[in-house]
């Protein structure tokens, strides 16, 4: 979304299906200053069953929270 002065920002939709457990995760990992994961980014890991939380251990870290 073009915020015309204030610049371009990213946002994140959750899907409405999204479990609850997943949904939380993403927002927490998009809300997260640190986190270097784009929206769709995020979206696509969940899709993929590899959620925020899930991501990151699988590849030996913490993963965005």
């Amino acid at each position: 979304m073009d915020c015309g002065t204030v610049g371009r920002w990213e946002l994140l939709v959750i899907p409405p299906d999204e479990p609850a457990r997943v949904a939380t995760r993403l927002l927490t990992a998009a809300a997260d200053p640190a986190n270097p994961l784009s929206a769709p980014r995020l979206l696509a890991l969940a899709e993929s069953g590899l959620d925020g939380q899930d991501a990151g251990e699988s590849e030996g870290g913490a993963g965005p929270r």
